[in-house]
């Protein structure tokens, strides 16, 4: 009897490898996550636990840690890594001291195991000990970042501060790879990391502008903000004119204020905006006329990502579409109006106060009209004034650049950086189209779904220059935004 229920049990065990074997479990689904995909420390010697999952995973081990990280353990039981700083690390923001043994202040553990498939698996987690720096104090729909690997948070709420409900947060584009990482939230605050160029000695930032999304349980987009990374501070060398206004002295999400190079025009230039919508559009990657292309936009994966363009409808042309569809920049087949808004609304942006859809950093507004009173071009217009792409503007005390960036088009949302004037003044169109020509939004609405926009250009059959202030442009165009201190 015993030997028949041993051959009994024997082949039902055969049994069940045979039906394992078969085509259903041809696909591996084990699991190795990290809960997080980062964290950062204080102080040397701190300790922390991180939570991690491993289903049909054998052997796990950790296959690489930052160097002189040699406490990194594995407890299986509860499903944790548990992590100390090593004593002798510093903060990875702070440059200067060498170790005598060198020790990592920051870099990735590889939790590691093999699938009952055979498949080698592995997870991975950013640790270090890394400065923190919480603007959460000052809500904004942008926020400045100036220095390289430091752990930034801001509040999960709207410009104006209102709270938001989210289930995730992640990069929706960003112009430079892995300028922003490790995005994330918690208790209210989205995290990230900022990002560092790679084998330098000392600490140098990821320049450029990224957007970050927070989505609801319905992966809709419920809010987002704009990440303006630049080594030049841009609160910094405020204009002060003789109107009143403190002035950025330069655009929106521009790296330089410099006319010298191509390169340095280029980036000067800063985002377009449509009025009365708080997210950035990019502009070309070069200005040079016969090299019209749009600047490159990376997912938070590193994938090339665009941007959309799509017509105002009564269901598209609304606040509540512009708020979920960042990447959509709104035309309109309307000539007369030319408002990628369905309905008029005159409240979106307002000179009188920050509104909840400025697109400024924290303290600062969309410059009404009256900003911008009284510039003029600070030298002669010369032929060589063809190929900088700006004037340098002054009232009389305070100089500064202002770029020609162009405009996106409100009919198709391509960029036109053309000096093109209505009504023509000759009648040869190719001694019309001038080099270039700048375009600022203001903040104040006019009628008919207009708004006042700053105008600029250089002309080069006459060799002259021009501004217009308070000039009536169709809300769907896109330009460059200039921010003034609220008062």
């Amino acid at each position: 009897m015993k030997r028949f229920t041993k051959l009994v049990s024997f082949l039902a065990i055969a049994a069940t490898i045979f039906v394992g074997c078969g085509d259903d479990d041809d696909v591996d689904t084990s699991v190795l996550a990290i809960d997080q995909p980062a964290y950062y420390f204080n102080t040397p010697s701190e300790s922390t636990t991180v939570g991690f999952t491993a289903r049909g995973i054998n052997g796990l081990y950790i296959s690489s840690k930052p160097q002189g990280w040699k406490d990194v353990t594995i407890d299986e039981a509860t499903q944790t890594l548990k992590i100390t700083v090593p004593q002798g690390a510093k903060p990875l923001a702070e440059e200067g001291d060498k170790e005598p043994e060198k020790i990592d202040q920051a870099g990735t553990i590889v939790l590691t195991g093999t699938s009952y498939a055979g498949t080698v698996k592995s997870a991975n987690l950013f640790v270090g000990l890394i400065r923190h720096e919480d603007l959460s104090r000052e809500p904004a729909n942008s926020y400045i970042v100036t220095k390289p690997n430091v752990n930034y948070t801001f509040a999960l709420a709207k410009g104006d501060g209102t709270p938001i409900q989210a289930k995730r947060v992640k990069v929706l584009w960003q112009t430079t790879s892995t300028m922003v990482r490790y995005v994330t939230m918690e208790d209210q605050k989205v995290s990230f990391l900022s990002g560092m160029l790679p084998d330098k000695e000392e600490p140098i930032l990821k320049e450029g502008n990224a957007v970050i999304a927070a989505y609801d349980e319905n992966n809709e987009i419920v809010w987002s903000w704009h990440i303006w990374s630049t080594a030049e501070d841009p609160e910094a060398n405020t204009l002060h004119y003789t109107n009143g206004y403190e002035v950025m002295n330069r655009n929106l999400g521009a790296l330089a204020s410099d006319k010298s190079t191509p390169e340095k025009q280029h980036a000067s230039m800063g985002m377009f905006y449509q009025w009365g919508r708080k997210d950035p559009f990019v502009g070309l990657s070069t200005y040079k006329n016969s090299l019209y292309t749009i600047a490159p936009m990376y997912t938070e994966e590193n994938n090339r990502i665009y941007i959309r363009m799509i017509t105002s409808k009564e269901d598209t042309g609304t606040a509540e579409y512009a708020m979920r569809h960042p990447l959509d920049y709104i035309i309109t087949d309307k000539i007369k109006e030319q408002d990628w808004m369905w309905t008029e609304d005159n409240t979106a942006w307002s000179a009188d106060r920050k509104s909840v859809n400025d697109p400024c950093p924290a303290g600062w507004m969309v410059a009404p009209t009256a900003a911008f009173e009284n510039l003029k071009i600070a030298s002669t217009p010369t032929i060589e004034d063809s190929d900088n792409y700006g004037w340098d503007l002054s009232d009389g005390t305070t100089t500064s650049l202002y770029m020609g960036a162009g405009r996106r088009v409100y009919l198709t949302g391509k960029i036109q950086n053309i000096y093109n004037p209505l009504p023509p003044t000759r009648a040869n169109i190719a001694e019309e189209a001038q080099p270039w020509m700048g375009l600022y939004w203001t903040a104040d609405a006019l009628a008919e779904r207009r708004s006042s926009a700053f105008e600029f250009w250089f002309e080069k059959k006459a060799v002259t220059g021009g501004i217009r202030n308070g000039v009536a442009y169709g809300r769907a165009n896109g330009m460059s935004v200039r921010c003034v201190r609220e008062k």
